[in-house]
């Protein structure tokens, strides 16, 4: 009766430890997949893709709202303290969610990493984009002054659609009292926010980067370290220095938070324009 020989250990072993070295000596960007995909619940997942660039994994868009009621209790409760009231024919779950403290924008990280950490390489984190890495992404790698290039007013993007900026398509409520803040003869086909899958994507895959809402970053707007910084344009945006890759912002002032208005200063908190967009990357430094 013949029997097949059983491989030697001698030889399973140095084939293993070759492997094992190999993997730890490859690159990230020749293990990394392309995209991971988050199950939130049944019918909503979050889907970050390589930016080789930047070694890291980046939100397609920011978090929507359908997306964020899934990680936030308050979002699950009430979801109209993040949205918006006017969305013209648009499913609210969608569209950004806004309305984001920087705070809440942190916790959501958090809550993320105690439920998906294990998707992740063992020294990565879901965190916020650095002012940094968030300006590569606008770029997609070049030096342009706006994410669709260097002219105003702006063009189409890669996949052929214009970005979600103030055109002359106009919520009521904000025509009758800012008629004037309009980018002159451009319709970009939304009145408030867009679908995060509608709003302009460039060459890296990204989209909203050019528009429909504005984005927390980590670090800070200040050197004195008390206003945290935001990045990007909105569906409100109408002037070309407030839509340049470099622009900072903050939220400072009379600010709308959570639907109603309060006087003061208001810092770090959210407006009608904040969302957010998590990155999958070694932990940033401030």
């Amino acid at each position: 009766m013949n029997r097949t020989p059983k491989p030697s250990l001698r030889l399973i072993l140095p084939t293993m430890v070759l492997l094992f070295v190999v993997i730890i000596l490859l690159p990230l960007d020749a293990v990394a997949k392309e995209k991971i995909t988050i199950r939130l619940s049944e019918d909503q997942q979050m889907d970050l893709i390589w930016i080789p660039d930047l070694k890291l994994w980046a939100g397609e868009h920011v978090v929507t709202l359908g997306q964020y009621m899934q990680i936030s209790k308050e979002a699950a409760r009430y979801p109209e303290r993040f949205s918006v009231r006017d969305y013209e024919g648009v499913n609210p779950k969608d569209a950004p969610a806004v309305k984001i403290s920087w705070n809440d924008a942190m916790h959501a990280c958090r809550i993320l990493n105690q439920r998906h950490r294990t998707a992740l390489p063992s020294d990565f984190v879901f965190r916020l984009p650095t002012e940094e890495e968030w300006e590569a992404m606008a770029r997609a790698g070049d030096d342009r002054k706006y994410p669709w290039g260097d002219s105003w007013p702006p063009t189409v993007m890669i996949d052929g659609v214009l970005p979600n900026l103030q055109g002359e398509e106009m919520i009521p409520s904000w025509k009758k009292h800012h008629s004037n803040r309009v980018i002159e003869n451009y319709e970009d086909g939304w009145a408030s926010l867009a679908p995060v899958r509608k709003s302009g994507a460039n060459e890296w895959g990204i989209y909203g980067l050019a528009g429909n809402a504005r984005e927390w970053c980590e670090g800070w707007y200040d050197e004195a370290r008390k206003l945290r910084l935001m990045k990007g344009s909105s569906a409100y945006s109408y002037n070309s220095g407030g839509t340049e890759i470099a622009w900072r912002g903050k939220v400072d002032g009379q600010s709308a938070v959570r639907g109603w208005f309060i006087w003061g200063t208001i810092r770090n908190q959210g407006n009608v324009v904040s969302g957010f967009r998590v990155v999958a990357g070694r932990p940033a430094t401030e």
